[in-house]
């Protein structure tokens, strides 16, 4: 992943197509504390580029490097309570995770984001699904492998986030609009098709404007999306994706040399995850965030 500067991004959710009316819609919008930095990552964590809550461990944060193939559960002062690899072939260029139900209807499983695309020229990315591990696993079990296609084309993304156990993705900016995308309902063996939702920009974006990672509450109800210095918060209404546009949260104080993932629970805490870059360690951030 190329090194790339900070700045600031407004995306919405909402069916409003000026910032400005969703911003006099708004109800009282959630306050987010000024993030701080907690720790730094373990040292064979360098390329952080997703984080997410376990549901099956209390404490636990799982945290993925898209440089290796290894799951890493951290409690929340940054301390490492297990590594855990993924068999088969390393994923490509795995962006972002979050954690949501099995296509069991039972236990908790990793949904792993390989969608990346820095040259826009996949023809399909993947998501994985994997049981949450153990902490005293090695290795998981065998992942799931879904195969998508964007509806319109390639795209770059490393946003992904769970809506009742549907898969959204969104994608970068880099070399083309922000735009939602949505898996279908029901997943299946053969490539599948990704529906855009919405545009939220009219073309590509600067570097600063890029998105980063999202993460939903697990009830649904809020969803983050993150850019390299600014935290943003949505009201989710049902599956219509009709929200709010709420006070935005500056991620400077983070100093994060690369801001890349962010996880958000019900309680409003949200860590936030960065990669090293110049020479700079990797931080692991939190801010608390008032949800109404």
């Amino acid at each position: 992943m190329k090194l790339l500067a900070a700045g600031t991004l407004a995306i919405l959710l909402a069916g409003c197509t000026d910032p400005r009316t969703a911003a006099a819609n708004a109800q009282t919008p959630p306050r987010c504390e000024p993030p701080k930095q907690i720790a730094m990552l373990p040292t064979d964590i360098d390329e952080a580029s997703g984080v997410a809550f376990s549901a099956s461990h209390e404490g636990i944060l799982w945290v993925h490097s898209d440089s290796d193939r290894y799951l890493y559960a951290l409690d929340r002062r940054g301390i490492r309570k297990a590594r855990v690899a993924l068999p088969g072939p390393r994923p490509r260029d795995w962006e972002d995770m979050a954690v949501g139900p099995c296509g069991t209807g039972t236990g908790s499983c990793l949904y792993l984001a390989d969608i990346g695309d820095n040259g826009h020229e996949r023809t399909s990315v993947t998501v994985l699904r994997v049981p949450e591990p153990a902490l005293t696993d090695s290795v998981t079990a065998e992942p799931e492998r879904f195969v998508f296609q964007y509806e319109d084309g390639p795209r770059d993304a490393e946003a992904l986030f769970l809506l009742g156990g549907r898969i959204h993705i969104v994608s970068k900016g880099r070399n083309a609009a922000i735009a939602l995308y949505r898996a279908p309902a029901t997943l299946g063996e053969a490539a599948m098709p990704l529906e855009r939702v919405r545009s939220f920009t009219a073309g590509l974006v600067q570097i600063p404007d890029q998105v980063t990672g999202a993460a939903a509450t697990p009830a649904g109800d809020w969803v983050a999306i993150r850019t390299y210095t600014y935290l943003d918060l949505y009201r989710v209404h049902g599956d219509t994706l009709a929200t709010a546009l709420t006070a935005r949260t500056p991620l400077a104080p983070a100093a994060e040399p690369q801001g890349e993932g962010v996880a958000l629970n019900a309680a409003g805490d949200v860590y936030l995850v960065s990669e090293r870059a110049l020479g700079l360690p990797a931080p692991l951030s939190h801010t608390r965030c008032q949800l109404r």
